[in-house]
């Protein structure tokens, strides 16, 4: 029984974001699978992309002084009733790309989970 339900109080501050779920496929062996920055080439695969919701929220003061400089102003705390984003996946919010770092599952004692994202460079 999960003693802590914060499904309304996390509903109250949802937003729309787009998940990309990393792409499940062996790295390429084949010299010739390459790109000449060292990149596989695409070989078909395409990464599976879904609408979700969550509350994203800035990380506080505390938890950026606390993260050792792991966390920076730039990154950002999803909130969410999900308990299955795997680590890699991009997070696109506002025209803002960010990546699963990790996650803080609540999922024994509460109905949601967190996860750290960090900002993506652009050109990634």
């Amino acid at each position: 029984m999960k003693s802590f339900r914060f499904k309304s109080f996390i509903r109250r501050y949802t937003v729309s974001f787009t998940i990309e779920y990393p792409v499940n496929q062996s790295k390429p062996t084949n010299p010739a699978d390459y790109d000449d920055l060292g990149k596989p080439i695409n070989s078909g695969y395409q990464p599976t992309v879904q609408q979700s919701e969550g509350a994203i929220v800035s990380p506080t003061d505390k938890q950026i002084y606390q993260s050792g400089g792991r966390i920076t102003s730039s990154d950002r705390l999803l909130y969410s009733l999900i308990h299955d984003i795997p680590d890699k996946s991009k997070i696109r919010y506002k025209g803002t790309t960010y990546s699963v770092e990790s996650k803080s599952d609540y999922s024994d004692i509460a109905d949601f989970s967190v996860y750290t994202l960090k900002g993506v460079d652009q050109f990634d």
